[in-house]
C-alpha cells in the first residue's frame, strides 16, 4: 500500500504521467498533528519551521560585518517578501528553513573545510521526503563542487577542497534515492518539471503583474554588487543563478531573499557607505544608539502596518 501513493492522469503540471506523492513525509506529519492537537498542532509545527528560520537568519546576520543600515534593509525586504509565501501551512516551509542552511555551509566551505559539510547528505535524505525544493539543495552542492575545480584549474590551489566537496555532492545525489520510489521519483520530477506550469507561483516575475515586493529584492542584488567591488566572484555567481530562478519562476523569490540575507550583509553595507558615508558614520557612532534602535522599532512598526493593513481595509 506505501508503494501505491501514485496518482495517474490527474496531475495539474503533467498531464497523462504519473504523480508521485513527494511531500508524503509532511503529509504524515500533518495527519499526525491534526488528528492528535488539531489545527494548534498544524500552527504549531509552522510557527515552529518560521521560528528555526528566524533564528538562523538572525545568526547569520549577527556574525556578518555589516551595518544597522543593511541589516534593516534586508529584514524589511526579506520579511515583506516571505510574508507571501508563509501564509498558509505548507510543505515548502521545510524547503525555507533548509535553503539558508546548505548556502551557509557551502559558503563556509568555500575559504576553509568545514566537516559540517557532510551533514548536507543526512540532510537531504529528510529534505527529499518533505519538498521537492530538495532539488534546490543538490543543484547547490554540486554547483559548488563544480566551482571548487574551476578554482583549482585557474589558481593550482584548493584540490583537496574540491576533491572533498565533490564527494559531499556524490553522496548528496545517493541520498535523493532514500525515498519510498527510488528512481522513479527522479524521472517523474524531470518530466513535470520540463513541462509549461499555468500555476501563478510557477510564472515568470514579469507575466504575474507588477509589485515591488517582487522586484525590490532584485533592486537590492543589483545596487549591491555595482556600487561595491569587495565580494567575491564565487558569491557573485551564487546570486546570479539564484536571481535567475527568481525571474523565471514567482515562487524562488523566497529563496533569493534568503540568499541575500546570508550573502550580502557585508557587501551591502559597503554599498550603503560609499552612497550615504556621512550617514553611516551618525548611525555607527557609538553615541547614536538610540539612533539605531529607533531604526529598528520603526521597522518592526512599518511591518506591523502593514500586517495590520493586508487584514484590514483601511483604504
Amino acid at each position: 500500500r506505501q508503494r501505491q501513493m501514485c496518482i495517474r492522469d490527474s496531475s495539474y503540471t503533467a498531464q497523462g504521467d504519473p504523480w508521485f506523492n513527494h511531500e508524503w513525509a509532511t503529509e504524515y506529519e500533518y495527519g499526525w498533528l491534526w488528528t492528535h492537537f488539531g489545527n494548534s498542532g498544524l500552527l504549531a509545527w509552522k510557527f515552529s519551521i518560521i521560528a528555526g528560520l528566524v533564528a538562523w537568519l538572525t545568526f547569520s546576520l549577527c556574525r556578518s560585518d555589516s551595518n544597522m543600515g543593511a541589516r534593516i534593509l534586508l529584514v524589511t525586504f526579506t520579511t515583506m517578501c516571505l510574508g507571501n509565501f508563509v501564509v498558509f501551512i505548507r510543505p515548502q516551509l521545510v524547503t525555507f528553513l533548509l535553503f539558508p542552511i546548505y548556502l551557509s555551509i557551502l559558503n563556509a566551505c568555500w575559504e576553509k573545510w568545514e566537516q559540517a559539510a557532510w551533514s548536507l547528505p543526512l540532510l537531504t535524505i529528510l529534505w527529499v521526503n518533505q519538498h521537492g525544493g530538495f532539488l534546490a539543495g543538490v543543484a547547490l552542492v554540486g554547483f559548488y563542487a563544480f566551482m571548487h575545480w574551476v578554482r583549482f584549474f585557474i589558481t593550482k590551489a584548493g584540490y583537496k577542497n574540491a576533491l572533498l566537496m565533490s564527494g559531499v555532492f556524490v553522496c548528496t545525489v545517493m541520498a535523493t534515492f532514500v525515498n519510498p520510489y527510488g528512481y522513479l521519483l527522479h524521472g517523474m520530477l524531470w518530466t513535470h518539471l520540463g513541462t509549461e506550469q499555468h500555476v501563478r507561483e510557477w510564472q515568470s516575475v514579469w507575466d504575474v503583474g507588477f509589485s515591488w515586493v517582487y522586484i525590490a529584492p532584485l533592486m537590492i542584488l543589483v545596487f549591491a554588487f555595482t556600487l561595491n567591488r569587495k565580494w567575491r566572484w564565487i558569491d557573485l555567481f551564487v546570486m546570479l543563478v539564484i536571481a535567475a530562478q527568481a525571474v523565471m519562476h514567482l515562487r524562488h523569490i523566497a529563496l533569493l531573499c534568503l540568499a541575500e540575507v546570508i550573502f550580502l550583509p557585508a557587501i551591502l553595507s559597503e554599498s550603503i557607505r560609499r552612497v550615504f558615508p556621512q550617514m553611516c558614520q551618525r548611525w555607527d557612532a557609538p553615541e547614536s544608539a538610540s539612533l539605531r534602535f529607533g531604526g529598528i522599532l520603526s521597522s518592526i512598526g512599518f511591518l506591523l502596518l502593514l500586517q495590520i493593513q493586508s487584514g484590514i481595509p483601511l483604504w
